[in-house]
């Protein structure tokens, strides 16, 4: 009986700090790359998408659209002051910054789903979050931090309709497969 008790919370502990995202990673990826114009940071280009340029705000490092036009993945730079993060946690401090940008992008109309994740997909590190946008789409964004500068990835159907929860989870999974190919340009 004494044996039993430290497996247990063994397991336990272990379930509590697991590091794998609730999606997968491996959706099929091109040999060719989207790369910043802004950053050193590109990714491989999943099968079946595509990179587009940024629109004129150029606020967007690097958009992929689907072939089917139902959905986007974009990569933003976060820019946030150094002296406001700590040693401590920058990652959990990046995750509420964006959370606190969209909770004032829409107003008191924020809507997260579910828990925060906290995950690694390689070597990087990752956390992430769902929320209904305006349209009450759900959205995915997951932050991270690639060569010290911090970025979203932001998982987006384009309408409530065109995308259905199994492809929604593919969508997702296409997004952690993307993050799996980051390199430097």
């Amino acid at each position: 009986m004494n044996n039993i008790v430290p497996f247990f919370l063994l397991i336990f502990l272990t379930a509590c700090t697991t590091s794998s995202s609730l999606y997968n990673f491996d959706y099929p990826l091109t040999n060719q790359t989207a790369e910043s114009q802004y950053m050193d940071l590109s990714v491989k280009i999943p099968q079946d998408w595509s990179a587009v340029e940024d629109n004129e705000c150029y606020c967007i490092d690097i958009l992929l659209i689907n072939k089917e036009k139902t959905a986007s993945i974009k990569f933003v730079p976060i820019n946030v002051d150094s002296l406001v993060l700590s040693n401590d946690d920058k990652l959990e401090k990046i995750l509420t910054f964006s959370k606190k940008f969209r909770e004032i992008a829409l107003r008191d109309k924020f809507n997260q789903i579910d828990g925060d994740e906290f995950f690694t997909i390689g070597s990087l590190k990752c956390a992430a979050y769902k929320y209904l946008n305006e349209e009450k789409i759900i959205v995915r964004v997951i932050v991270f931090s690639f060569n010290k500068k911090y970025f979203e990835s932001i998982a987006t159907p384009v309408s409530y309709e065109s995308i259905a929860k199994d492809k929604l989870s593919r969508l997702f999974n296409v997004q952690n497969s993307t993050l799996l190919s980051i390199s430097s340009r």
